[in-house]
């Protein structure tokens, strides 16, 4: 397991943004590809969805259980002017 003990935000700059958009860009189905270069992409991206699934569902995650810290906002029609 590479990315254990991670942080989300350094797996994503030195492992993932780049190979991860490079092979989207790829995958446009408006543009040519080689086969082999457009398998290789779709390989990269398989590789990559169940890590940023289960970062992004980690994240949410946090937000939604520190709600209760939220500043509460005050109710429309009740700012005062």
């Amino acid at each position: 397991m590479p990315y254990l003990g991670r942080k989300f935000t350094s797996i994503w700059k030195e492992d993932l943004r780049d190979r991860v958009r490079n092979a989207v860009a790829h995958l446009r189905a408006d543009a040519p590809s080689l086969t082999a270069d457009r398998a290789e992409d779709i390989g990269i991206c398989r590789e990559a969805v169940p890590l940023l699934h289960y970062m992004a569902r980690t994240m949410l995650m946090q937000e939604i259980s520190d709600q209760d810290n939220w500043p509460d906002k005050p109710e429309k029609g009740s700012e005062e002017q």
